[in-house]
């Protein structure tokens, strides 16, 4: 069987799955909040069960099948969806905020932020610089109260999807 992948409408309240040439799956599904960096045992103990009846609701046939390997991981988000990306100061430069687009989009933000720290000519570098500023996140305890909130409407809108 080829290597397949399906992507959810709703990223927050929908799965990704994919099904690799070495026929494994592979589901991304579910947002903790890791306000502190990490994401503990317990809660990826959690997901992974999460992940275990999302399999067996959508491939209710293959019962048997149970998930050997789960990790956690992290993503970094801004309140506007636009990247934190360029200098910082003098000396300090970045390229954060890729809002759960991953490898790609993080791999193009770097990659533009060494040739725009190298005074490289690169068209792409005004792409990226048109996608604005990442707006201001309030600190603790307010944060954690809207990420709270922002994740119970994503998932009341998206909870149509697998």
């Amino acid at each position: 069987m080829q290597s397949w992948g399906l992507t959810p409408v709703n990223a927050i309240a929908g799965a990704t799955f994919r099904f690799t040439s070495d026929r494994r799956f592979l589901i991304r599904q579910h947002v903790i909040p890791a306000l502190s960096g990490q994401v503990n045992a317990a809660q990826t103990w959690q997901a992974t069960q999460l992940h275990q009846r999302l399999f067996h609701t959508v491939y209710p046939a293959l019962g048997s099948v149970k998930i050997f390997h789960a990790w956690p991981g992290t993503i970094s988000v801004t309140r506007n969806g636009a990247p934190e990306w360029g200098m910082l100061n003098k000396f300090i430069c970045t390229a954060g905020g890729c809002n759960d687009a991953g490898v790609s989009k993080q791999t193009v933000a770097d990659s533009l932020l060494a040739d725009f720290m190298m005074r490289q000519d690169n068209p792409y570098i005004a792409d990226m610089l048109s996608l604005g500023k990442a707006s201001f996140i309030p600190p603790s305890p307010a944060l954690d109260i809207g990420i709270k909130l922002s994740l119970m409407k994503e998932r009341y809108l998206g909870r149509t999807e697998v």
